[in-house]
C-alpha cells in the first residue's frame, strides 16, 4: 500500500464541456502553494478530444515518473468506457480521443453521450507507472461514475503484516482442529468401546449383548451412524457447503476477473466445513482432513481480506476492483498455508501445497507464483506462533520411521533411479485407476439430477455407502488406519499406534493388523481394501481429503511389491531399497492426481523421524513424484483430482 507522491500538494483541474467550465477538486493536505492544471474539451469534426496541459507542479511530478489519469466516459446504458491519459518526462501534453458525436457500432459504445461529460467522469488522481502491465491494470480498474474529492491511498501489494496476521489466525485454527480430531478419535474408538463392553458384559439381550459377543460389529455400527449424521447435516442443513473444489477452481481460473466474488463466505461455511470433516474423519472413513483444512484457511483468508479492504476504504484508501481481488486471492493462499501448517505442525509444506494445488501441471500457476512471499510469511509466522506459544516444550522433527528396525545402509545411484522410475510408473497407474474408479462409482450411485433427487434418497444412498465402508473396515481394520503401521509393513502393531484400534475390535480381521505381513498376498489384500474404502468415501461425496489415505495405500502396495520380489532380489541389495521404494510409491500414488509433487516430497521428508536417511532417499522420491505426474498426464488427461461434485 503506497500513498501518491503528490499527497502534500493541492491542485485543480478544469474540464470545459462546451462553454460550461466544470471544476474538479482533488486536493490532498495543503502545505502552502497551489498549482493549476487545465483540461479542455475541444470539439472537432470527428469527435471530442481532451487536451491536458500540465502546470508547474504536475510537470515536476511527470519529470520523475510517468503518471496515469483515467477518464470514465458515460454511456446511455449505465456503462462507462475508461480512457487513460499518461504523462511522462518526454510527453507532458497529451491529446486523447474520448468519443464521437455520431452513433458508433459495437456494444457499450452505440449510445456514447459526449455532452454528458462532467467532473464525475474524470479522475485526475495520478498513479505511478511500473510498465505496460501496470498501465493496463490501472486502465481496466476504472469504475463508473466516481467522484474523488481527495488524494487517496492505493493498494499495490499484499502487506506482509496482514499476511502474517492471517497466518497466525489460520494456524491456530489448524492446531485446534488437530486437537479436536485427536480427542474425538480417542473418545469414539477407545473410551466409549471400553466402557460399553464393560457395561454390556452382564446384559441379557439386545444390541449391547450382540456387540459384547461380537465386538468387531462396533466398527460398522459407528461408521454407519457417523455416515448417517454427516448425510443428514450435509443434505438438509448444509447442501451447498464449501469444499476444496471452490478453492481449486476459483483460484485456478485466470480468465475471470470477478472470480473472487464467487468465493464462499466464511460466516456461512467455516463451521460446517470444520464440524462435518471432523465427524467424517473420526467416524472411520478413509478420508483425511487436508482438503477441509485448505478450504477453511481459504474461507478465513478471503473473509479477513474483505474486512481489511472495507476498513482501509473507510480510512481513505483507493482500492480498485482488481486490487481487491488480488488481495483476496493472496490471503486465500495465506490462509490455506496457515491451516496446513498449524495442522501438520511442519514449515513450508502449507504454502507449497496450497500454491501447487491450483495447478493442473507439475508446477504452480502464474497467479499463485505472485503470492509466494505472502504465503511463506504466513506459514513461518504461524509455525512460530504454534511452536513458541502453544508448544514451547514439544520436540521438533517428524515421527514416522520408514525402517522396520534401526539399520544403516546405502543406496546406489542405479537403485535410486530404477526404483524412482518404477514407482513413478506404478503410482501413475494407481492414481489413474483411482480417478476413473471414483467417476464410475459416482455415475452408478448418483444416477439422477442432483436438483431433482429427493433429500431422503440422497441420505439413504450415503448411509448405504457408509455401511459398505463399515463392513469393509470390519474385515480390514487397516483401512481406518495408522500411517506408521503401513510404513514398516505392520512391524509396528496397529493397536500400539495413536490412531489404531483396540485388539478386541479387530478380532474379525482377515489379515491381522498387529503382526507383520506374512506374504505379498496379505499385503495386496489390505492394499485393495484400502483402495476400495477411499474410492467409496470419495464417490459417496463425504467431506474429506485423499492425501494421507492415498499415501497410506501407496505404502501398503509398495510393501506388497517388495514381499513379492524378495525371492529374486540380490542379497547384495542395500538395506535402504525397501524404505526408498515405500516412500517413492507413496509420493507417486498421490501426485499422479493431485499434481503436488514438491509439496508431497516435503510432507514425507518433514514428517519422517530423525533416523530416516533423507539425503539418500529423497533423490529417488523426487524422481518418482514428478515422473508420476508426467506419466499420468500422458496416460489420461482427466487424472487431475479437482474435488468436484
Amino acid at each position: 500500500m503506497s500513498r501518491a507522491r503528490d499527497d502534500n500538494f493541492a491542485w485543480r483541474a478544469y474540464l470545459m464541456a462546451g462553454k460550461i467550465p466544470l471544476k474538479i477538486k482533488n486536493a490532498g493536505r495543503r502545505c502552502g502553494g497551489t498549482s493549476r492544471d487545465d483540461a479542455a474539451v475541444q470539439r472537432s469534426t470527428g469527435g471530442i478530444s481532451v487536451i491536458v496541459k500540465c502546470g508547474s507542479m504536475m510537470k515536476a511530478l511527470a519529470a520523475k515518473a510517468a503518471l496515469l489519469f483515467i477518464i470514465d466516459l458515460p454511456c446511455g446504458d449505465g456503462f462507462s468506457i475508461p480512457r487513460r491519459i499518461q504523462l511522462s518526462p518526454s510527453n507532458k501534453r497529451v491529446t486523447v480521443a474520448v468519443g464521437a458525436r455520431h452513433r458508433q457500432s459495437g456494444p457499450r459504445t452505440s449510445n456514447l453521450v459526449t455532452t454528458g461529460l462532467s467532473h464525475r467522469h474524470v479522475r485526475l488522481s495520478p498513479r505511478r507507472e511500473s510498465g505496460p502491465g501496470r498501465s493496463a491494470e490501472l486502465m481496466s480498474s476504472a469504475s463508473a461514475s466516481t467522484e474523488p474529492t481527495e488524494t487517496r491511498e492505493t493498494l499495490t501489494d499484499t502487506p506482509l503484516p496482514v499476511a502474517m496476521s492471517v497466518g497466525i489466525v489460520c494456524s491456530l485454527i489448524g492446531y485446534l482442529y488437530s486437537k479436536c480430531l485427536k480427542c474425538g478419535f480417542k473418545v469414539l474408538w477407545e473410551t466409549i468401546p471400553t466402557a460399553l463392553f464393560r457395561e454390556s458384559a452382564g446384559a441379557g439381550g439386545g444390541l449391547l449383548s450382540v456387540i459384547a459377543k461380537h465386538p468387531s460389529m462396533y466398527i460398522p455400527l459407528v461408521v454407519t451412524l457417523g455416515g448417517l449424521a454427516v448425510a443428514i447435516l450435509n443434505t438438509i442443513y448444509f447442501p451447498s457447503m464449501a469444499s476444496a473444489h471452490d478453492f481449486v477452481h476459483v483460484l485456478s481460473d485466470s480468465k475471470d476477473d470477478d472470480k473472487m466474488d464467487r468465493f464462499p463466505k466464511a460466516r456461512y461455511h467455516l463451521l460446517p466445513v470444520m464440524c462435518l470433516s471432523v465427524l467424517t474423519s473420526i467416524s472411520g472413513f478413509s478420508l483425511g482432513p487436508e482438503a477441509p483444512m485448505v478450504t477453511a484457511g481459504g474461507l478465513v483468508g478471503v473473509s479477513l481480506a474483505r474486512k481489511y479492504i472495507e476498513r482501509i476504504t473507510r480510512d481513505g484508501a483507493d482500492v480498485s476492483r482488481p486490487e481487491a481481488a488480488s488481495l483476496q486471492e493472496s490471503l486465500a493462499y495465506c490462509g490455506a498455508a496457515g491451516t496446513i501448517t498449524g495442522f501438520m505442525n511442519v514449515p513450508l509444506v502449507g504454502p507449497v501445497f496450497a500454491l501447487e494445488m491450483t495447478s493442473r501441471s507439475s508446477g504452480i500457476s502464474q497467479a499463485a507464483a505472485k503470492n509466494w512471499k505472502a504465503a511463506i510469511a504466513a506459514s513461518l509466522v504461524g509455525m512460530t506462533f504454534i511452536k513458541a506459544l502453544l508448544q514451547p516444550k514439544a520436540l521438533l522433527g517428524g515421527h514416522f520411521n520408514y525402517l522396520p528396525r534401526a539399520s544403516v545402509g546405502v543406496l546406489s545411484g542405479s537403485e535410486a533411479v530404477l526404483s524412482g522410475l518404477a514407482c513413478g510408473l506404478g503410482g501413475a497407474v494407481v492414481g489413474t485407476s483411482f480417478q476413473k474408479t471414483v467417476r464410475l462409482l459416482k455415475s452408478m450411485i448418483w444416477t439422477g439430477e442432483p436438483d431433482k433427487e429427493s433429500k431422503q434418497t440422497s441420505i439413504a444412498k450415503k448411509v448405504l455407502v457408509a455401511l459398505s465402508i463399515g463392513l469393509l473396515s470390519r474385515a480390514f481394520p487397516q483401512t481406518k488406519g495408522s500411517l506408521q503401521c503401513v510404513l514398516d509393513g505392520q512391524c509396528t502393531a496397529f493397536a500400539a499406534t495413536s490412531h489404531g484400534l483396540p485388539a478386541m475390535l479387530t478380532q474379525a480381521a482377515m489379515v491381522c493388523p498387529n503382526s507383520p505381513y506374512g506374504s505379498a498376498l496379505e499385503a495386496l489384500q489390505v492394499g485393495l481394501a484400502k483402495f476400495a474404502a477411499i474410492t467409496l468415501a470419495s464417490a459417496g461425496k463425504f467431506p474429506g481429503g485423499i492425501i494421507f489415505p492415498l499415501m497410506a495405500n501407496g505404502a501398503i502396495l509398495a510393501n506388497s511389491i517388495l514381499l513379492g520380489l524378495s525371492p529374486v532380489l540380490s542379497p547384495a541389495t542395500s538395506s535402504l531399497l525397501s524404505p526408498a521404494t515405500v516412500m517413492a510409491f507413496m509420493a507417486a500414488s498421490l501426485t499422479s492426481i493431485t499434481r503436488t509433487p514438491l509439496a508431497t516430497v516435503l510432507i514425507l521428508a518433514l514428517t519422517a523421524s530423525g533416523l530416516t536417511p533423507l539425503s539418500a532417499l529423497l533423490p529417488g522420491v523426487l524422481l518418482a513424484s514428478y515422473s508420476s505426474v508426467w506419466i499420468s498426464d500422458w496416460m489420461s488427461q482427466n487424472t487431475f483430482y479437482s474435488y468436484s461434485e
